[in-house]
């Protein structure tokens, strides 16, 4: 990808690097046109986006660092200081700071760097321009399409803005100091509905799913903008350190790409250099071991460190040109730069307005441009079929974007205008997505002539409750061959052993197995084999972690199968050639490649085989005539007799890793096996990492749906003392850990994010990995060198490590420096004569450790095995043939020629997460930087990697960084916790692969949920009451209070609400929302004030370490009792003081630090708000300490942000007071004429878009509720019937509304209706059980208040003479994004009944 996205929580990284603005902000050009050349450090950032000037930017003007800080950091608007929405820590951010913006880095190839390097200022400044022009049509872009909002309780409505605002930072160079200019677009996560203009947060989901159409955009249109200003002409290359073939300009020689693309050539310079310097002060000849040492000082003399000012590009391109002379002296630059411009080439362009003709013109050129007879339609069917095949060859389900960025791969060797690129590419991806079939459904149709109003409908031109970019696709084969291989799940066969005949079976293997001194099944793994031999479906599945003796098992399978059905019964299938080999050795049967299998039994003859027996068998049983039909039998026979199929009747296929396999893979050889009367076993394991190439996810939808069995004990892992008899504490160490297998498997299977019990677990399991010193935890800039430190440590003991790094070039980077080291401490070859060429680009040799990376047919282990990516092996000699070589996984021994070793093996101590799968070693020390999320599938790999040990690096931020996140917003700063909180974060995280039919019954699911349908109704019909509310409001509360709660963020909660409570009782109602919003202080007991005393003075104690050294003492003048309370308060407290003896008894006198006189005052300030025990007046030197801890909040930002006084949220107390007061009473109750017993119905004096929203919304509800209904009594529960029989002929509705209570609450239990009485503290749900339960035993009663909703909703209502129609006027008053937990009656409901 050209760009990198991270998220971040404050633009302090950008900022480190960057001159202030020089002419302050919104300076266009700096006063010294001199000063972007010469000056230190990096550009100060520039205004991007439509929103900039919404904060007081314009776009293209520098910002100063107090702006970009105020805006990303703060969330403030630099041009009047408001705060752009409140921004606080929820549950969900497990103490990581919230999300403040997003870095968007850009990339580009490394031909493009060189030039502008080393280019004369002509070029330079076309390409800084073109870069420039790039991100602003990239930015315009994503604005245009994917920066959108969300509305809603829940956010179910997607809600444009009016754009984004950031800033652009230049950079120059790489961490290796070498040129590559690169910008870093810093978004604000706040931007502005467009509907009401109100701030609140980017929609996030949109951003990740978009990135790589974003990126590959982005690369596009800068190359377009190149070649358009300079007519360059590309060229497809592969990147030496991605590996991703990348399009370089034409004529840059790949010498000087490759000089600049790695460390290589200026270690190799240095080394020269020391070794020169060595013999020239010796006088003698450096040998190999010396030159390795020298060799690992250049590769130390080199890595670069991050200067903390950066230098001015001219002093940067000064050092390029001494690096270029040194590294290739034969490169001629003028000479280059004429060879790139002999090559040329144009843009395609067409002269046309609208998006429609400049598509159709440029689909023709095109064509013409391909050859195509057919002309634009041909060429757009062509591609669009190409992008579908591409998506699918990597996606199961995939949304719009994924197509968009394939249609733009499709492209990439084609320049466009830049200006037209965009039309033509997405007309590609539409055509192909009509092509698909959509999983999500529609539901809503937008009315006429509400395109223009962005509160119900989108750009796109749909309802705000469809959002074109979140749909979900696929094709037509991948559902059918999903619905085939979920048929086939429960499709009996007749052959097979009987119930308990296999086990019979299995025991007498077993007997055998000991008696020949081999190793019987265990418990786990013979139930499995038991239930592959016995279960008559035709496709069975056996899930098997790497580790846990899948292979014993299936071979006793497949002996177990061949001693019932003969030798050839038994055919294993794999994805690959090494894969057979070990399948072929371990299950001791013939077996194969699928793609041999099915060039051997071609899906088509096959399907028409199928097809005409299919029509042979309906002839025979149309026959009548005996003769005719003894004629059809013989031709069926005859065909069975002569079929070549590979596939024979009673045979067991045996798909080996199926979880890699294309459905549509799987549902040819399940097809294959049907019709030759065939069974299949699908093995392996879902929770590894996915590889599949096209669809996948049916082994996870048998484990997921329980149509497996599962092996469950791992044998990988090993707890033996010898194996620490080295170690520095010996057996004993902590670190020896005889249930990490165990752990493991807990590991792989995470835990339910909302199920507390579940979480509990995983808490549990990460304590256990820290008593064993398994997770350890440092900033980012250490850690990897402390994951370093472990690895050399463990290798000194004999062991084999790996080391689990981020990116490839991390990797290769840290395989260099193992190897460097290895050969300075004389444990690997140094002689260059005796080394290998890997295809890294790195030499080995004996000592070393490298993985193969590439399957191979003909190299293969002293056993017959071919080797395959994965494989981890020890170099044991060299020669000059290649390599002779140990396998860390079993010991045996393989010999891999020259040829094989530069071209698929690489060094072997370190690599991604990724690409460690298979590999297995001693020991594994994975690092983990802070800016990698991971997923449970993921963390799991990395923690079974080695059979001893398996370590977690858990990187954070610097301690400045930390503290910034702190002070904005509360975030944790103990790397220790981080790193706990981080573990467990990726234990409740699951990204494994669905099946397109759980997806699409995932959305159907998700879009007809009747608390999301509550929350669009609440929406929609929240924008009809708005008005109205605001009208009722402002006749009872002044302007200033009706202003607060319409910029409240629960405001379009309080719509929401009051459409149905004006509804259910408009007087009440009204009463209601008349009340008083002044709070009453609380007179709360001794203990209690003392506590909230406590607590207040806590939240504002200093750091350790700052005190002034400044004394400060507090009298105080009462009696005993009262000065004793204080003293308490103040030890419980922590505040450190010495009291003076005072004469008299009713005196007391503290001095303490001037630092804690916040927390005094704070202290004080609380008790005095709930009791009236102690005042001010008992205190002389009172406004001194007010005075006093004023200023030290005022110098201390930490203290400055606690002690901001927090607003009341009057929005929520009103809903809070209204549904206490009046909608949780109406829940359960009966209302016939209700909206599916449940909504009021919205009346409305003019019939507005937005009410037909609102009307097909309860249409929809309506529906919803039927099939509740409707459901429950098909569902032969025994609560129904109890139901019924309570509702006899009086209350026709009651099983209705109590389908609905078990659908809002989550009742499962299958025998009483209504479930367990829900606690006190439950609040609207125990009022709604009770109206029910009241209903079932013809008992009514209304539930008593809590205390905490008696405080918080309850207040005395005194009803006016008040007459006021029961109908809303429609408006278009808009709402904001809210999320809080969901408790009490005071806060918003999570199912949306009572609002």
């Amino acid at each position: 990808m050209s760009m990198n996205l991270t998220k971040l929580t404050n633009a302090e990284y950008p900022l480190s690097d960057a001159r202030e603005a020089i002419d302050g902000d919104n300076a266009l050009d700096p006063s010294d046109p001199s000063a972007y050349y010469t000056a230190a450090g990096n550009p100060p950032g520039y205004w991007i986006g439509k929103g900039a000037e919404l904060v007081g930017g314009k776009v293209g003007t520098t910002a100063s660092s107090k702006t970009v800080r105020e805006l990303i950091n703060e969330r403030r608007n630099p041009s009047n200081g408001q705060y752009l929405g409140d921004v606080k820590l929820s549950e969900g951010d497990n103490g990581e700071a919230p999300v403040a913006g997003w870095d968007l880095t850009t990339r580009q190839p490394k031909s493009i760097s060189i030039l502008w390097a080393f280019g004369d200022k002509e070029t330079r400044d076309g390409i800084d321009e073109c870069m420039r022009k790039a991100v602003e049509m990239t930015i315009d872009y994503f604005e245009n399409e994917y920066a959108t909002t969300r509305a809603g309780q829940g956010g179910v409505a997607s809600v444009a803005a009016d754009g984004v605002a950031g800033f652009a930072f230049d950079h120059y160079d790489n961490r290796n100091g070498d040129p590559q200019p690169h910008k870093h677009i810093v978004i604000s996560n706040r931007v502005r509905r467009s509907s009401d203009k109100i701030w609140t947060a980017l929609d996030g989901r949109k951003i990740y799913a978009s990135m790589v159409e974003i990126s590959e955009v982005h690369e596009n249109l800068l190359q377009d903008l190149l070649t358009e200003r300079f007519g360059w002409s590309w060229t497809l290359k592969q990147d030496t350190n991605t590996k991703a073939v990348v399009n370089e300009v034409e004529g840059v020689p790949q010498e000087l790409i490759n000089a600049f693309s790695s460390r290589d050539a200026e270690i190799d310079l240095l080394l020269k250099k020391k070794i020169k310097e060595y013999e020239t002060s010796t006088g003698k000849q450096a040998g190999w071991k010396t030159k390795a040492e020298l060799h690992k000082e250049a590769w130390l003399a080199t890595r670069k460190a991050k200067p903390e000012i950066q230098p001015s590009l001219k002093a940067k391109r000064d050092h390029w040109f001494r690096k270029l002379g040194e590294v290739a002296p034969g490169i001629q630059i003028d000479q280059m730069l004429k060879d790139v411009n002999s090559h040329k080439t144009g843009l395609m362009h067409v002269d046309a307005e609208g998006e429609d003709d400049i598509a159709r013109l440029l689909l023709g050129q095109l064509a013409d441009l391909t050859r195509l007879a057919g002309g634009g339609d041909e060429y757009l069917d062509r591609q669009a079929r190409a992008a579908i095949r591409k998506t699918v060859n990597a996606h199961t389900v995939w949304k719009r974007t994924n197509v968009r960025a394939e249609a733009e791969r499709l492209l990439r060797e084609v320049r466009i205008d830049p200006a037209q690129r965009i039309i033509v590419a997405n007309k590609i991806a539409d055509r192909a997505l009509g092509q698909c079939v959509k999983l999500t459904p529609d539901r809503y149709k937008l009315p006429d002539g509400a395109l223009d109003d962005l509160s119900i409908a989108t750009r796109q031109g749909q309802s705000v409750f469809e959002d074109a970019d979140l749909d979900q696709y696929t094709t037509t084969d991948v559902l059918e061959a999903e619905q085939y291989m979920i048929a086939s799940l429960d499709k009996t066969t007749g052959i097979g052993y009987k119930p308990r005949e296999g086990n019979r079976w299995l025991d007498q293997w077993n007997e055998r197995m000991k008696a020949q001194g081999g190793y019987p099944l265990a418990p786990d793994q013979q139930r499995a084999a038991a239930y592959a031999l016995e279960n008559p479906r035709l496709v069975s599945s056996i899930i098997g972690p790497a580790g846990t003796g899948k292979t014993t098992t299936m071979k006793a399978v497949a002996q177990a199968w061949q001693s019932k059905y003969g030798a050839d019964s038994v055919i294993g299938l794999a994805t690959s050639a090494r894969a057979v080999g070990e399948l072929k050795d371990s299950i001791g049967c013939e077996s194969m490649t699928i793609a041999m299998l099915l060039t051997l039994n071609n899906p088509e003859r096959i399907k028409a085989e199928i097809q005409q027996e299919g029509r042979l068998q309906q002839q025979l049983r149309n026959a009548s005539n005996p003769l005719e039909r003894l004629f059809i039998r013989t031709r069926i026979a005859t065909r069975h007799i002569t079929d070549s199929s590979t596939i024979r009747p009673n045979q067991l296929i045996i798909v080996d890793e199926a979880g890699m396999t294309d459905t549509r893979l799987l549902q040819w050889i399940t097809k294959l096996a049907e019709f030759h009367g065939a069974k299949v076993i699908l093995t392996g394991d879902p929770k590894q990492l996915d590889s599949v190439s096209g669809a996948g996810g049916m082994l996870g939808y048998a484990d997921r749906h329980g149509k497996c069995e599962r092996l469950t004990s791992l044998w990988r892992f090993t707890g033996k003392a010898e194996k620490w008899a080295d170690d520095p504490d010996g057996p004993d160490s902590r670190r020896r850990w005889e249930g990490e297998a165990d752990a493991t498997l807990r590991l792989r299977e995470g835990g339910d994010r909302l199920d507390e019990s579940s979480v509990d677990e995983c808490r549990r399991l990460i304590d256990e990995y820290m008593e064993h010193d398994r997770i350890h935890w440092g900033e980012d800039v250490d850690l990897e060198e402390e994951a370093y430190q472990m690895c050399i440590k463990w290798q000194a003991l004999g062991k084999s490590t790996l080391l689990l790094a981020g990116t490839n070039a991390q990797v290769r980077d840290i395989n260099q420096r193992f190897i460097l080291e290895r050969r300075a401490q004389g444990r690997s070859e140094s002689d260059p004569a005796k080394l290998c060429r890997l295809r890294d680009g790195l030499d080995v040799g004996t000592g070393d450790q490298i993985v193969c990376r590439t399957n191979s047919r003909s190299v293969r282990d002293q056993i017959g095995r071919p080797i395959e990516n994965g494989m981890t092996f020890k170099i044991i000699s060299t020669g000059k043939a290649g390599a002779r070589c140990v396998n860390l996984a079993d010991g045996v021994e393989c010999r891999i020629p020259n040829d094989w070793l530069k071209e698929a093996c690489e060094a072997g101590y370190a690599a991604t997460v990724h690409r460690s799968q298979g590999m297995t070693v001693d020991r594994c020390a994975a690092v983990f930087p802070s800016d990698e999320n991971m997923a449970c599938n993921l963390q799991y790999v990395a923690g079974s990697r080695g059979k001893e040990e398996n370590h977690f690096l858990f990187g954070c931020k610097s301690e400045e960084d930390r503290h910034i996140d702190h002070m904005l917003t509360g975030a944790e700063e103990d790397p220790r916790k981080i790193a706990m909180s981080r573990m467990l974060d990726s234990l409740l995280t699951h990204t494994e692969t669905m099946t397109a039919t759980e997806t699409m019954e995932q959305e159907y699911k998700d879009r007809y949920d009747l608390k999301r349908l509550l929350r669009e109704h609440d929406y929609a019909a929240g924008l009809i009451a708005g008005p109205h509310l605001l009208a009722m409001l402002g006749k009872s509360h002044d302007k200033r209070t009706v202003d607060k709660i319409k910029r409240s963020p629960s405001f379009e909660w309080l719509r929401g609400v009051w459409s149905r409570a004006y509804m259910t009782d408009a007087k009440r109602a009204t009463a209601i929302i008349s009340q008083s919003l002044e709070k009453k202080p609380r007179k709360l007991t001794v203990e209690k004030a003392e506590q909230a005393a406590i607590r207040a003075a806590r939240g504002m104690m200093p750091e350790a370490g700052t005190e002034t050294g400044d004394a400060f003492t507090l009298d105080m003048d009462a009696k005993t009792d009262m000065v004793e309370m204080v003293r308490r308060m103040m030890d419980e407290t922590g505040i450190p003081y010495r009291e003076e003896p005072a004469l008299d008894s009713g005196r007391g006198r503290f001095t303490m630090d001037e630092r804690y006189t916040p927390a005094v005052q704070a202290m004080l300030d609380a008790h005095m708000q709930s009791r009236d025990d102690i005042d001010q007046s008992m205190f002389p030197e009172w406004e001194f300490l007010r005075k006093t801890a004023r200023g030290i909040i005022n110098d201390d930002p930490d203290l400055k942000k606690k002690n901001r006084p927090v607003e009341p949220d009057w929005a929520a107390t009103i809903a809070g007071r209204l549904n206490a007061g009046l909608l949780d009473r109406a829940n359960g109750s009966v209302h016939d004429n209700w909206i599916g017993g449940i909504l009021p119905p919205i009346r409305s004096r003019k019939h507005d878009a937005v009410l037909d929203v609102v009307r097909q919304n309860e249409r929809i509800i309506e529906t919803k509720i039927g099939s509740l209904e409707q459901e429950a009594r098909h569902s032969g529960q025994a609560w129904v019937g109890r139901v019924l029989a309570a509702a006899g002929d009086s209350d026709k509705h009651l099983l209705r509304d109590v389908a609905v209570y078990r659908a809002m609450w989550g009742v499962e239990d299958a025998d009483s209706p209504l479930g367990e009485r829900p606690p006190a503290e439950s609040g609207r749900q125990e009022q709604h059980w009770a109206n029910l339960n009241g209903r079932i035993n013809h008992t009514f009663t209304t539930v008593k208040a809590t205390k905490t909703q008696r405080m918080q909703a309850y207040q005395p209502i005194q009803d006016k003479p008040h007459v006021e129609q029961t109908t809303l006027e429609t408006g278009h008053e808009r709402m904001t994004t809210w999320q809080t937990p969901f408790q009490d009656s005071s806060k918003p409901s999570q199912n949306g009944l009572s609002q």
